[in-house]
């Protein structure tokens, strides 16, 4: 028997490649209340189906992707024995940007910049009206606002402040970052999930979920540029002072290491992919012809070693993913932010020696990203291809944002505008 209940969590992940959906339960105290000041859930059902209808991050095909998205859904149900309307949903990052606003007011009510300002203590009420007037940015029509992301604020010039409240000052300002994404993106999702039986009651860009599971506090806190590569699409966000400071995107990610493998042998798709994770990258040597890497099947290594431009060819894809990636955040100014490592997530980005490589062109340590979430997860979802799923979990499982910001930086994630 079915049981529909609100106490549970379905997430859903919209992928180039496979769409996961999730279904857990948060735990409760032996008083029943619900463990809502700690992450404490109990999967209850997972599956995954393949993509259909969907390239490069895009639903192209509607009814496709919505046949797709309910086997999946149907499948983590059956696991669950749960019957699931509500779900949290990601959105790619390939029709999104982001744009950072500032919100002012006067503290003294007055706007004349002749007029000396009174000093006074900042309330709760003078944070709200900062942020909303950050938030209050006008977008094309086309396009919509599917986050207000939380930074900072800064009183009377001092910057980086947490949480003003209580602080005195006569001008305050509100640091907002801004996720703008196309309508047709957010409305063609929104079908998809409609024709699937299911309603979207949130809609997350992958890559914030991503960071949400792979990143801890540190990290967010001392620096950390996310790389979440999939089938289609390259997201990434970089973090500093434990908010979200620059969020791009780029239309290149491990379908084309795929095909590249695919000319290079003169094989199918499929063989590429398998011959791809096992082939990794020869950090450093972008200009020699090495041999294949030893631990490589038989025939793959014939393969190899009768084209020697292979391992070259997919060195030279994932650093043109990585160096794209570098410029478009150095024309931001954001590599100032970059300070303690980089972090990889997604599919793709499980290629043997990708981490060094990232590592020898951002100038930081890289890793892979597992979720920090490990105590509560099965062993599977913690893999970095799980991340972003992982990640919608959590984000769902937390409380929305209070006026002053305070709490984790997802907190902070104010919601569709």
């Amino acid at each position: 028997m079915f049981h529909r209940a609100s106490r549970y969590i379905s997430a859903i992940d919209i992928g180039s490649e496979k769409i996961r959906a999730v279904i857990a339960q948060p735990k409760r105290r032996k008083d029943g209340a619900a463990r809502a000041d700690s992450v404490n859930l109990k999967i209850l059902g997972s599956a995954e189906a393949r993509s259909r209808g969907i390239q490069r991050g895009e639903i192209v095909d509607v009814t496709e992707a919505a046949s797709a998205i309910r086997q999946a859904v149907e499948e983590a149900c059956n696991m669950a024995s749960v019957s699931i309307r509500n779900v949290v949903a990601g959105l790619q990052g390939r029709y999104t940007r982001a744009v950072s606003s500032v919100g002012s007011i006067s503290l003294s009510g007055n706007h004349s910049p002749k007029t000396s300002q009174p000093v006074r203590e900042i309330t709760e009420a003078d944070v709200r009206a900062a942020i909303d007037a950050a938030k209050s940015v006008t977008v094309p029509s086309n396009q919509a606002i599917v986050h207000a992301i939380l930074q900072d604020f800064c009183v009377d010039g001092s910057e980086m402040i947490r949480n003003p409240c209580g602080k005195s000052g006569a001008q305050l300002e509100a640091h907002v970052q801004l996720v703008i994404a196309a309508g047709r993106a957010i409305k063609d999702l929104e079908k998809a999930l409609r024709e699937a039986r299911l309603f979207a009651k949130l809609i997350v860009l992958q890559s914030l979920a991503s960071a949400r599971a792979s990143l801890s506090s540190d990290d967010m806190q001392d620096g950390t540029l996310l790389i979440d590569i999939g089938k289609g699409t390259t997201d990434a966000v970089v973090f500093f002072a434990g908010s979200p400071r620059y969020i791009t995107s780029v239309a290149m990610a491990g379908h084309f290491v795929t095909l590249d493998i695919a000319r290079c042998l003169g094989c199918s798709v499929r063989e590429a992919e398998r011959v791809k994770l096992g082939l990794g990258c020869q950090v450093g040597e972008l200009g020699s012809n090495d041999e294949p890497d030893e631990q490589l099947p038989p025939d793959d290594a014939v393969r190899c070693s009768t084209n020697g431009n292979l391992l070259k060819a997919v060195t030279c894809r994932y650093a043109e993913i990585f160096l794209t990636l570098d410029a478009d955040i150095r024309r931001a100014g954001a590599e100032k932010y970059i300070r303690k490592g980089v972090v990889l997530t997604g599919g793709a980005s499980c290629c043997p020696g990708v981490c060094e490589l990232a590592s020898k062109i951002f100038g930081v340590k890289a890793r892979m990203g597992e979720c920090e979430s490990a105590e509560w997860l099965d062993g599977a979802l913690q893999h970095p291809r799980f991340a972003t799923v992982t990640g919608l979990l959590l984000l769902a499982s937390e409380p929305t944002a209070s006026a002053n910001g305070s709490g984790t930086w997802s907190r902070h994630i104010l919601g569709r505008h």
